[in-house]
């Protein structure tokens, strides 16, 4: 019996750009946070620390940006199409954690998981989107509701070899726990309510 690789079977090279917006509502519980982004064991990469802004009540809000340093992510991915010809799952992590002494990411408190075979449609216009977080629930009950980690994701585009063009029409985007933009993320049942 003889099998097909996964590069026979196809495989196709793109490059996804995250652009870092803001994180609402988060209870006021930590200092500066950064959003870390990771795939794979090695590709990882973070955030300038943005500092809470209070908006009331004992709720904060963090944002990424509007000093005009943009916070953006460029991942490049190899994604392989199975037997079926769809593409298999690619998942990238992003976190939210506190910033330790050194300024570096410390403690993760809350995180979503993004697959980016689900993204392939994307063009190079940015689509802004907002994923609820997987976090402690002291941090939803605190914060009055899920946070909201808005980020706005694209995808370059070659135009010399066509590969990883998309027509931008994003639609109703799947993910692989049923809730959009998330997954449980491990740990964080009980992280980031003493911070």
């Amino acid at each position: 019996m003889r099998f097909k690789s996964r590069k026979a079977l196809g495989q196709e090279k793109h490059t996804f750009v995250v652009d870092v917006v803001s994180l609402a509502p988060w209870p006021q519980l930590h200092g500066p946070l950064v959003v870390e982004y990771q795939r794979g064991n090695k590709k990882r990469g973070h955030s300038d620390a943005a500092d809470p802004i209070d908006v009331g009540t004992g709720v904060t809000r963090y944002e990424w940006g509007s000093a005009g340093r943009p916070q953006q992510f460029v991942i490049d991915a190899t994604l392989y199409r199975g037997k079926d010809g769809s593409l298999e799952q690619k998942l990238m992590n992003l976190f939210v954690c506190q910033v330790d002494a050194k300024g570096k990411p410390g403690n993760m408190v809350a995180g979503v998981v993004l697959d980016l075979a689900q993204l392939v449609g994307l063009s190079e216009r940015a689509v802004r989107q907002s994923y609820g977080v997987e976090c402690s629930m002291a941090i939803v009950e605190m914060a009055g509701g899920r946070p909201q980690l808005a980020i706005a994701l694209s995808r370059q585009v070659d135009s010399g070899t066509g590969v990883g063009k998309g027509d931008g029409d994003l639609g109703e985007l799947e993910y692989p726990s049923g809730r959009p933009g998330s997954l449980m993320v491990p740990g964080l049942a009980a992280a980031g309510g003493d911070g």
